[in-house]
C-alpha cells in the first residue's frame, strides 16, 4: 500500500509540472501581446497628436481620421483589457490546481505516516499477545506445582537455549509432590520453539532416564531420539533421612528442529531426618 501511494505521488507531481509547462506558453504569449498593444497604443497616441498639430491643416477630413484613431485606441485598450482578464484567470486556475495538488501530496503523507504507525502497533500488540502467552503458560506451571502434595521437597533451576537464536534463559520452579509416581521425582522441561512441556528424569543412584521414549520422539516430531543422562557428581542418595544439595551437569542429544541444551542442574533434598 505504501509502494502505491508514493507512486500516486509522483503522478500527482508529474501532473502539476505538466500543467505548469501547458500554462507557461500562455502566459507569456499573453505578455507579449500585451506588449505589442502598448506599443501600438504608443504609436497611436503619438499620431494622435501629430494629428492635432496639423489639425488646422486638414479641416474636416482630418477630424474624421482622429474619431477613427479614437474609436480604435478605445478597441484596442478593451481588447488589452480582456487579455488582463484572461491573464488573471489563468494565474487563479494555476494557483487552484498548484494548491489542490499540494493538499493531496499532504494527505498522502499524512495517510504514509498513518500506515507506519499502524504497522508498528499492530508489530507491539503480537510482542505483547506472545509475551502474554509465554507468562500464561509459566502460570499454569507455577499453579500445577503448587497444587500438589508430599513429603518430598526439590528444587531445580536449570537452562534452556535454543542454539540458532543465541537466547540463553534461566527457569526456575518450585517441585513439591511426585505422590502419583511412587514418590520418584520428575521434572519439568519445557522446549522454546513449539511450547511443548513433558514429563523426564526417573532418578536411579547417579542417572536420569527418560521414561517414556515414544512420547518424547513424538513431541519432538518424529526426530529419533536417545536416552537422557544426567551425570552426578557423587553418588545420588535421596533417601527420606537426609538433606542435602547435589550439582549435575548434562548433555542432550539435539534434535533437527530445535537446539535443545540443559546447561546446569541443581538439585536440593530438602527432606528433614524423621
Amino acid at each position: 500500500m505504501l509502494e502505491k501511494r508514493e507512486k500516486e505521488i509522483i503522478i500527482l507531481t508529474k501532473k502539476l509540472e505538466n500543467d505548469y509547462s501547458e500554462s507557461l506558453p500562455g502566459v507569456k504569449n499573453l505578455t507579449a501581446q500585451e506588449n505589442n498593444l502598448l506599443s501600438e497604443k504608443e504609436t497611436l497616441q503619438a499620431e494622435k497628436a501629430l494629428l492635432k498639430e496639423n489639425f488646422a491643416f486638414e479641416g474636416y477630413e482630418a477630424s474624421n481620421q482622429v474619431q477613427r484613431l479614437m474609436d480604435e485606441a478605445n478597441t484596442l485598450q478593451q481588447q488589452l483589457e480582456s487579455l488582463h482578464i484572461q491573464k488573471a484567470k489563468l494565474e487563479l486556475q494555476f494557483e487552484r490546481k498548484k494548491q489542490k495538488s499540494s493538499e493531496r501530496l499532504n494527505k498522502m503523507e499524512n495517510q504514509k505516516s498513518e500506515l507506519k504507525q499502524m504497522v508498528e502497533d499492530l508489530q507491539r500488540d503480537l510482542e505483547a499477545k506472545g509475551d502474554e502467552k509465554n507468562d500464561l503458560l509459566e502460570l499454569r506451571m507455577k499453579s500445577w506445582l503448587h497444587g500438589c502434595n508430599i513429603g518430598i521437597g526439590l528444587h531445580i533451576g536449570f537452562y534452556e537455549m535454543v542454539s540458532n537464536k543465541f537466547k540463553i534463559r534461566r527457569i526456575s520452579a518450585g517441585l513439591h509432590s511426585a505422590s502419583l509416581f511412587s514418590f520418584q521425582p520428575w521434572f519439568l522441561c519445557r522446549r522454546v520453539y513449539f511450547v511443548s512441556s513433558f514429563w523426564v528424569l526417573n532418578l536411579e543412584r547417579n542417572h536420569m532416564h527418560f521414561r517414556n521414549l515414544a512420547f518424547l520422539e513424538r513431541i519432538f516430531n518424529g526426530t529419533p531420539f536417545t536416552v537422557f543422562t544426567l551425570k552426578a557428581i557423587e553418588p545420588l542418595n535421596l533417601s527420606h533421612k537426609t538433606s542435602k544439595t547435589l550439582e549435575f551437569f548434562s548433555f542432550c542429544k539435539k534434535s533437527k528442529r530445535c537446539g535443545f541444551t540443559i546447561l546446569a542442574l541443581t538439585i536440593r533434598d530438602s527432606v528433614t531426618k524423621n
